[in-house]
């Protein structure tokens, strides 16, 4: 996986109190594993999960399924801080799930390093088909000039 350009892992369905097995097996891969905290993580749960994830934490911003949404919950700025917080200095903290439009970013912008967009992606090539690519492009332009 290395060899052929692969980062990393991103694993939704491993809570990390069910992932010695798999962080055992990865040790010595070079490859991250990603978890992912969620609205509900306890911080003492963050804590577990930031000791184990490499390259960045996965930070789900609604509780439910993915997919881009009007408005975000209301405290996830102040999670976002926490958790920024209990990442320390050394990795990344990334915000998914719901992320679709440039206000969303501007808000959470001094609380996250990176933001992860994937269902308005999906959106757009199922809107534009052919043109998707011309479409994705400046869709990621105009969420990058803040």
């Amino acid at each position: 996986a290395l060899q052929s350009g692969l980062a990393g892992f991103i694993i939704p369905d491993l809570p990390i109190e069910e992932a010695q097995p798999w962080i055992k097996a990865n040790q010595n891969s070079g490859l991250a594993t990603i978890f992912l905290a969620t609205p509900t993580s306890s911080e003492d749960r963050i804590q577990k999960i930031v000791k184990h994830t490499k390259g960045f934490l996965y930070y789900v911003s609604i509780t439910g399924i993915t997919g881009a949404r009007d408005s975000l919950p209301e405290d996830l700025a102040d999670r976002l801080k926490i958790t920024k917080n209990l990442c320390g200095n050394n990795l990344p903290l990334a915000v998914g799930f719901g992320i679709s439009k440039k206000e969303q970013i501007k808000l959470l912008y001094p609380y996250a390093d990176a933001f992860i967009i994937g269902s308005a992606i999906v959106k757009i090539i199922e809107e534009k088909g052919k043109n998707s690519p011309k479409e994705i492009k400046t869709f990621l332009k105009n969420l990058k000039n803040l």
